[in-house]
């Protein structure tokens, strides 16, 4: 049986007599009992997304919720100091993208036809191999139909 993660403290006197009691909360621990450290800290440095290139997959650049979170997540992690890099289909939202400095690249991630998910495939393995990719993020789901055949042609970590 595993030990409570919160635990009050005060009498039950107190508590009856409607006194807030303090509450404290367990460190977070393994199996084994080990305290756990935070996940983005390793080795006392936390990571960063400075000089990182995050490549983002859209079906198309219009004035739609997804594309606006494309762009909008590309002028951040341009901020952040990361390389921002939006695929997709053209669209109205292409210019404001490269106005501040996102960079674009034409792919018809939208189609469900076998052919075409293959040359969106050999696409992403390519663009993971020469721009030195860090991160996909596939906005939508018919952008991730991809994503399990170009990480083992690339040999990317899922």
């Amino acid at each position: 049986m595993s030990r409570p993660l919160i635990r009050s403290q005060g009498s039950p006197r107190r508590q009856a007599l409607g006194q807030v009691a303090r509450a404290t909360v367990s460190p977070p621990t393994d199996l084994k009992g080990k305290r756990l450290s935070p996940a983005n800290v390793t080795s006392g440095k936390p990571r960063t997304l400075a000089g990182a290139t995050i490549l983002q997959i859209v079906p198309v650049l219009r004035e739609e919720p997804h594309a606006y979170a494309a762009v909008d997540t590309a002028r951040t992690l341009l901020q952040a100091g990361a390389r921002a890099i939006v695929a997709g289909d053209g669209g109205p939202l292409v210019g404001e993208l490269r106005a501040f400095g996102g960079e674009w690249v034409p792919m018809s991630s939208e189609s469900s036809n076998p052919l075409t998910l293959r040359c969106n495939t050999r696409t992403i393995a390519e663009m993971v191999a020469t721009e030195r990719v860090d991160i996909v993020h596939a906005l939508t789901p018919s952008a991730a139909w991809s994503g399990p055949a170009w990480s083992s042609a690339a040999n990317a970590p899922d």
